[in-house]
């Protein structure tokens, strides 16, 4: 997306249909290194022609991390692209209190100080992620209940609930999406792995199926799961100093939601005085298969047994 400007605020984008309807707002690189956000509004923009098959509502396209998304287009080594998911803080782990934060220059800050005026125009949010290491797609349920006419046609049989909510004091930047106190539909996807071809690809039909859904552009989504895992998140391991290890009974990293039993060894201090047990059944999701590079990172969130769900 070239640079665009809204109300003075640029790389964002407003596509209007002229005619009533919902107020859409895509998001991508809120971590500067997640390419797939990028793929969905390029598919969109150029392969789609959404400026043009936009019928009904309001429709904005926004870079959320600028800077961050510049140091990756411009790194040369994979340890750079690695290093650009934030430059100060993590645009997903930003203070409830946004709205009050005066003289902040760090830089995440700054760019969701800037762009709260636009976050604050949609009324339905989607915000677009990938992961570092294999993993598959998800859905990610941010808010009270799952709007779940909206995610038909997603390729994407995995649902993560209430991430946002067990970091007390800090929020994700789509938890500013929609008008102070109102209670809109947002989601996001992990569209999966990091420059790959099927993320890439999860990222555009997640979009052009959640317009459909909207009614903003004419189609209807192909049907292509009806029924769900769900992971409801409940706690997350925060390490309180560096001298902590991920682990498991057999010392190796976690697999994506590989199940945990209450008082498994999670984690250990390198000097194996310390340790971190699972405080309940269930299963172990975002795993890392290293230490935080930020302190104040979680290393692993922890969830209630899957349960299943149909829509």
């Amino acid at each position: 997306m070239s640079v665009q400007e809204v109300e003075g605020v640029p790389y964002v984008l407003r596509i209007e249909s002229g005619k009533p309807g919902a107020t859409l707002g895509i998001t991508a690189q809120t971590h500067g290194n997640e390419p797939s956000g990028l793929a969905a509004i390029q598919y969109l923009l150029e392969d789609f022609g959404v400026r043009e098959k936009l019928v009904a509502g309001i429709l904005y396209l926004v870079v959320n991390n600028v800077d961050a998304t510049h140091r990756y287009l411009t790194a040369t080594t994979e340890e750079q692209k690695r290093l650009a998911r934030q430059i100060d803080i993590n645009m997903n782990r930003l203070p409830e209190d946004l709205e009050s934060i005066t003289n902040d220059t760090r830089s995440e800050i700054q760019r969701a100080l800037q762009l709260l005026p636009v976050w604050r125009k949609f009324n339905v949010g989607l915000d677009i992620h990938s992961t570092l290491q294999k993993s598959p797609p998800m859905i990610m349920n941010v808010g009270k209940e799952l709007p779940r006419n909206l995610i038909r046609g997603f390729p994407i049989k995995i649902i993560c609930s209430n991430v946002d909510r067990v970091h007390p004091g800090i929020a994700p930047a789509c938890h500013f999406y929609g008008a102070a106190g109102a209670d809109i539909p947002i989601l996001g996807i992990e569209a999966g792995q990091h420059e790959t071809a099927e993320a890439f690809e999860n990222a555009r039909r997640c979009v052009l199926s959640l317009l459909q859904n909207l009614g903003m552009v004419k189609g209807n989504p192909e049907t292509t799961v009806n029924e769900y895992e769900e992971y409801v998140v409940e706690d997350a391991i925060i390490f309180p100093d560096r001298s902590f290890e991920l682990t498991d009974l057999l010392c190796k990293p976690f697999d994506p939601f590989q199940p945990i039993r209450k008082g498994d060894v999670l984690a250990l201090s390198d000097d194996g005085k310390r340790a971190f047990l699972a405080p309940f059944d269930g299963h172990a999701v975002f795993h890392s298969q290293r230490r935080p590079d930020d302190i104040r990172e979680q290393a692993l969130f922890l969830s209630r047994p899957v349960r299943m769900v149909r829509i």
